[in-house]
């Protein structure tokens, strides 16, 4: 019986009503053929690391699709590119620092951050604003006072400072921010050596900490929005867990995170005082940037005359401020008549970029218009290259254009124009001189050729394929959408194999499914879309894409297809809690299988998943005899001789197997069969190791810490959590994350003297996911009852109701779910803790979940019975929970 979700392969997500609608609206249409949805059902099912997707079933019918028309190669060979190139110590060079203007009116900010670097040091601090108001600015003056300022504070030598950009394509991972960490231990040789010789990131990220001590450091990371999803949550979920370790654990360092960014992250979240770790940088007032306008205006050329009655319309962005101080500079300009055009003009931006384009010269303007084309930065030679113009000739427009502030020079020599430069492209010439369609597309083609030549073959980080990035950019921008796809299934392997980070592209495929593709790339890109949605709980997302893969599916609908559309339509009912659906779509499947086994032996795989999730519905209503009979069907698929002997089928085989041993095993300890639990964790352990996937292996630490959470070793627990937690960190593993965290949460909270910080750390990071997890919900209850605070807004009895009337919900659909029955037990517990209200409803619940499992459950009996004592203790009169812990204590613990 599942009562604690943690005991699951996966954590329940809760939905509405639309998205089942969508699945059975779908089902129902005729001549229904899906394609290739087998990846949805993998990832459901909790594979996540050798997915049979539609990518190798479209491949294999495009393999006959013309090769591409050649395209000139520029020659040179193929580099190995360093990421130290693009991340690491130094932001974007732009002009001078000596010569940038006198700061005005950010007296209030520019204290304010002091004060926090200066008397507050170790923690995260956001400073964000709209573009260009002068956040990176007001950081960097900041930055250079501040030696002195922590000499007279301190009497010591000031912070260290590092530096990184973070735009689009250079990523800060948290390897990179440790190996910086390292640098500044210098001779510490112990500390060094911890830091070289700690298995996982997060613990040399720790340990740099701990050797750090007193040591000040700065990181500064810039133009963090990069770095977030649409929903502002971090990309890499594990920079985002060093950032959260940072800001938690800051009275034992001082080591201070900047964070600039537009968009404000959701995470880390401080669980108190968050207000002091957010800086919000605003426009300057009018008198304020006037006398900005004067101190640029060096040459007294009138630019506040012409600019400054037209704030409102500069948007705050004294980027277009200097801009317009370089159009005075212009012949047949002055004050009076450009204050005049911009009075006139719709789109600021634009006027400015392209009178400074109109006057740079064919040179000037084709080098802005190339920086614009590449995307990333790159070195002078490759926009010789790309311009076929003289290499003395190009280095000085470059410079000059860098001397001007229009174009930045990073640290490592390279070239690339400011965040926000969305007007120097060769879209922006004059009518009469842009080239035609066909000239346009072999222009950006020409951008993607020289930037493949810089691809890295071997990626050691996400920041090494930022050359990838920009190449499928400039197909786009190309419109060749069948490149740029090709362009994105290559780098979709690549991030799905090594970081599990397919996320990255979800922008890129979203601007793809508004584009001519053929059916088998447009189905192939819904369904991806289907998948990345899904992977981070959006089921509403998700739905809308696979029921366009549906749609076009249906043109072509044959009985395999549908095979495996049912056998994802089964998965994702099972995700949403709906066993019942799912038993019936499974047991569908498996009749198609059959019928199909001759013509199609591939289906296999899917029979071997279908008998799979038969027994997670069996264990999902208390049935652990045909659970564990159905479990041993899937585990003896791949002798079947008709089993497929291709390389695929053995690793999804390896994976499935190795899982479904594990759960097994959770499965018998739940009812006490120590001897047979123990055998079955020694088998998946070899069978996890064997498979060579992570995702096994971060499935069996998972399932090895909830066996010892099951038998009360909240130590063990905690040691094999921990594994999970950061394999799931570093591969983005959305399925293992939530189970290492509840683990870890009810180790900390069950364990004598456990870490009640710890345990708030872990639960509140899941409070953004949309999961609907019970046993989230009831942690996060227990958490905010103990610590007695609020947890995002809202306090522990609201927690309790929201999940009382969850699992009534639940019920509703489906009487046969004891999960809900026996949350729904504890969240009427905590709800009526402190009152003098019969606990009867408690009780029944308890007991009807007991009545409807068909075998003891000891040690999940005395598990629950060990959280209900917990919560006991928060009483204002302990033993208020004794009839309800009664009902559970009558099973001794059978370890």
């Amino acid at each position: 019986m599942v009562r604690g979700v943690w005991f699951a392969g996966f954590v329940v997500t809760v939905v509405g009503l639309t998205f089942l609608a969508v699945w059975w609206q779908g089902e129902n249409k005729t001549n229904a053929k899906p394609l290739g949805w087998l990846e949805l059902f993998s990832w459901i099912s909790g594979t996540l690391g050798l997915p049979v997707a539609i990518i190798a079933i479209v491949s294999e019918r495009r393999a006959a699709r013309k090769e591409r028309p050649p395209v000139r190669v520029p020659l040179g060979r193929r580099r190995r590119v360093s990421a130290a190139r693009v991340i690491g110590e130094g932001v974007p060079a732009g002009r001078n620092e000596a010569a940038q203007p006198a700061w005005h009116n950010r007296d209030k900010e520019r204290g304010r951050l002091m004060q926090k670097l200066v008397k507050e040091p170790g923690d995260v601090v956001v400073v964000h604003g709209d573009r260009g108001v002068g956040k990176s600015r007001l950081v960097a003056e900041v930055l250079k006072a501040l030696p002195e300022k922590w000499r007279k504070a301190h009497g010591e030598a000031g912070p260290e400072i590092r530096r990184y950009p973070a735009g689009p394509d250079a990523l800060p991972l948290l390897d990179s921010l440790i190996a910086d960490l390292g640098k500044l231990l210098g001779e510490q040789a112990e500390a060094r050596e911890a830091l070289d010789l700690r298995a996982t990131s997060l613990d040399r990220l720790k340990a740099g900490l701990e050797a750090l001590g007193t040591t000040p450091v700065v990181i500064v990371i810039e133009q963090v929005e990069h770095l977030l999803d649409p929903v502002g949550e971090f990309h890499d979920a594990e920079l985002a867990e060093a950032l959260d370790i940072i800001a938690t654990d800051a009275s034992s360092h001082r080591v201070t995170v900047l964070l600039v960014t537009r968009v404000v992250p959701r995470t880390p979240i401080p669980r108190t005082r968050p207000a002091s770790h957010a800086l919000r940088v605003g426009p300057l007032s009018s008198w304020h940037f006037g006398k900005y306008l004067n101190e640029i205006d060096k040459d007294r050329r009138g630019l506040k005359r012409a600019v400054g009655r037209h704030r409102g319309r500069l948007r705050g962005d004294l980027r277009l401020a200097e801009l317009a101080y370089q159009v005075l500079d212009l012949p047949e300009w002055d004050a009076r008549k450009l204050g005049a055009a911009l009075r006139e003009t719709a789109n600021v931006s634009q006027f400015l970029t392209g009178l400074l384009l109109e006057n740079a010269g064919p040179l000037g303007r084709g080098v802005l218009e190339a920086l614009d084309a590449f995307g990333t930065p790159v070195d002078a030679a490759d926009v010789c290259e790309l311009l076929q113009k003289p290499p003395d000739k190009v280095g000085a427009a470059l410079k000059a254009l860098a001397d001007a502030g229009i174009v930045w020079r990073t640290a490592a020599g390279q070239y690339h124009l400011p965040p926000g430069s969305d007007d120097w492209s060769i879209d922006t010439r004059p009518e009469a001189e842009r080239p035609d369609a066909a000239g346009r597309s072999k222009f950006f083609r020409e951008a993607a050729a020289q930037l493949k030549t810089h691809f890295v073959k071997s990626p050691a980080t996400i920041a090494d394929l930022r050359y990838d990035f920009a190449e499928l950019r400039a197909y786009m921008r190309a419109g060749r959408f069948t490149w740029a796809y090709d362009s994105l299934q290559t780098l979709d392997e690549t991030l799905r194999d090594r970081w599990n980070a397919a996320v990255l592209l979800l922008d890129q495929r979203e601007a793809l499914r508004k584009q001519p593709l053929d059916e088998d790339d447009a189905m192939a890109n819904e369904n991806a879309l289907g998948d990345l949605y899904a992977s981070r709980g959006d089921f509403e997302q998700a739905a809308r894409a696979y029921g366009n893969a549906l749609a076009r599916a249906e043109q072509q609908g044959d009985l395999y297809h549908r095979t495996l559309i049912r056998a994802n339509l089964a998965g994702a009912y099972w995700w949403n809690g709906n066993a019942q659906h799912a038993r019936i779509y499974y047991e569908l499947v498996l009749d198609d299988c059959e019928k199909l086994a001759r013509e199609h032996d591939g289906l296999a795989m899917v029979r071997l998943g279908a008998l799979e999730g038969l027994a997670n519905c069996e264990h999902f209503w208390g049935r652990y005899d045909p659970a564990l009979e159905l479990a041993g069907k899937a585990l003896r698929r791949p002798g079947d001789p008709r089993y497929p002997g291709t390389d695929e089928a053995w690793a999804f085989a390896a994976g499935r197997s190795a899982v479904l041993t594990m759960r097994m095993a959770r499965w018998n300890t739940e009812l006490g069969r120590r001897k047979a639990a123990d055998e079955l964790v020694a088998l998946a352990g070899r069978k996890a190791e064997e498979s060579g996937q992570e995702w096994t292996r971060t499935a069996y630490h998972n399932g090895l810490a909830e066996i010892w959470l099951l038998r009360g070793d909240y130590e063990q627990a905690r040691i094999e959590a921990d594994k999970a937690l950061e394999l799931a960190l570093r591969y983005g593993d959305p399925t293992a994350l939530p189970r290492a965290r509840t683990v870890l949460c009810a180790a900390h909270l069950l364990k004598g003297r456990g870490d009640l910080d710890e345990a708030a750390r872990q639960i509140r990071a899941l409070r953004y996911r949309p999961d609907g997890a019970l046993v989230v919900q009831a942690l996060r209850g227990l958490v905010a009852l103990a610590l007695g605070e609020p947890d995002g807004g809202r306090d522990a009895s609201q927690i309790f109701e929201d999940l009382r009337d969850e699992t009534a919900r639940r019920l509703r659909d489906d009487p046969q779910d004891v999960t809900a029955l026996d949350y729904q037990g504890f969240a009427l517990c905590g709800l009526l803790l402190n009152t003098d209200a019969p606990l009867k409803d408690a009780v029944g619940a308890f007991e009807q979940a007991r009545a409807r499992t068909t075998l003891p459950t000891p040690n999940l009996d005395t598990h629950f019975r060990r959280l209900l004592e917990r919560l006991d203790r928060c009483a204002s009169r302990p033993g208020r929970l004794r009839p309800v812990i009664e009902i559970l204590s009558a099973a001794q613990p059978l370890v």
